[in-house]
């Protein structure tokens, strides 16, 4: 069967182009043969207590250095920003105060204004329904700690940015200054988490470079699964450099991976006062040690 003319010459010109365009890679400057980028994976895990839960707010001046607490006298409802109370005769505008959801769990928000001698209004809409007759307490103890429901507050809001609950297993161990040492925390944690085994290596008044010079002692004998970290109190009290903290947190991270462990660090609570040594806002350095903090993830 003879083909016209004109159908060799298009299909010709088909196979011509298709060779040509085979030999050019189809068309793309891409190399086809490039091995796909891994994604990128993050070193820790990471709890966002600076600003996530404490929005930034350090101790006011003023404010209560004792366990007080407020009554509600109304339930409040999960998105409410308000909160109907017993008095508000000791409260002070963006003061942060705790309060405990009927799921359980405390929660931190922070006072947006003082309505009435009965009522005050929050930044934070509630996160969980409040019932009648349940207390609300202050978050600070004094300028450098949280109290024992503030404590409870972090441990609870650890375990939501984690997604832990109480069936997460494994050793936990917390390695820090007096946040882990006062044993809030710890205690907390214990209860959320009955199935795992929590270890409190806090001690007070530590750097994050005392955490180093005792890590082979305090945590590697241990084998844990997961190193709970928490630093900056103390570093930005004595006035320790953002490049000296990050190194010194930088080493830590990569310690507790030589012994297989899971990172976790919760970012630096919020400064309060100036640093004697190098006259420095310490809300400023611990805003710093946050910045360098996210720069390891």
């Amino acid at each position: 069967m003879a083909y016209p003319l004109k159908t060799i010459r298009t299909t010709l010109l088909f196979i011509t182009l298709t060779l040509f365009i085979s030999a050019c890679g189809g068309g793309s400057s891409e190399n086809t043969d490039k091995t796909p980028e891994k994604p990128r994976t993050s070193k820790f895990s990471y709890v966002k207590m600076h600003y996530d839960l404490l929005n930034n707010q350090a101790m006011i001046w003023g404010e209560s250095n004792t366990i007080n607490h407020i009554q509600l006298t109304h339930p409040s409802p999960q998105g409410s920003s308000t909160l109907r109370i017993t008095n508000s005769d000791n409260l002070i505008k963006k003061q942060l105060i705790v309060y405990l959801g009927t799921d359980n769990n405390y929660y931190v928000s922070q006072i947006k204004a003082i309505k009435s001698l009965t009522e005050i209004s929050l930044y934070k809409p509630i996160e969980a329904p409040i019932n009648a007759g349940i207390n609300a307490w202050d978050f600070y103890q004094n300028g450098s700690h949280a109290d024992t429901y503030g404590f409870k507050a972090i441990a609870d809001f650890a375990m939501k940015s984690l997604n832990f609950n109480n069936k997460t297993t494994g050793t936990h161990l917390l390695l820090g200054d007096s946040w882990f040492d006062e044993g809030s925390i710890h205690n907390r944690l214990i209860q959320k988490m009955p199935n795992a085994s929590i270890i409190n290596q806090g001690i007070g008044g530590n750097t994050a470079q005392n955490l180093l010079d005792r890590f082979d002692n305090d945590v590697t004998p241990n084998a844990p699964d997961y190193v709970w970290i928490i630093s900056g109190t103390n570093d930005y009290w004595q006035g320790v450099s953002t490049v000296q903290f990050k190194d010194n947190l930088k080493k830590l991270i990569e310690k507790s991976k030589e012994i297989g462990a899971k990172v976790i660090i919760i970012d630096s609570s919020v400064g309060e006062g100036i640093a004697p040594s190098t006259g420095i806002k310490n809300q400023f350095q611990s805003e710093e040690y946050v910045r360098v903090t996210k720069e390891l993830l």
